[in-house]
């Protein structure tokens, strides 16, 4: 997420990356509920619960950084695709009866 210009390939890891951390929380979730029906006493485990949170906390956090960055990437090249596709045209917009002249490019 480092590179200033990802390439397809680093798109698809990225992507890949967020569907095996999403199977890997399901995993731990369905492991918790597995050991915590085995045990009688579920003081026992309590500490262990807590940190399987606390990774489940960072599985999330690492998906939606990674999730907010090809969405950005995304926007990006869907701005980048009709900037470049509108340069120098006009875009007429209708107001009322008549029509205004918008001129299409790059505003900072």
């Amino acid at each position: 997420m480092a590179k200033e210009t990802p390439t397809e390939e680093d798109i698809v890891s990225l992507n890949n990356i967020v569907e095996q951390l999403a199977r890997k929380k399901e995993k731990i979730k369905a492991l918790d509920e597995k050991i915590a029906a085995l045990l009688e006493e579920p003081d026992e485990i309590e500490k262990d619960i807590f940190e399987t949170e606390v990774i489940q906390d960072e599985i999330d956090e690492t998906s939606s950084q990674i999730s907010n960055f090809l969405n950005v990437l995304s926007s990006k090249k869907t701005l980048n695709t009709v900037s470049s596709d509108t340069v120098g045209q006009s875009l007429s917009l209708p107001h009322g009866n008549a029509s205004v002249e918008v001129a299409s490019g790059s505003h900072d």
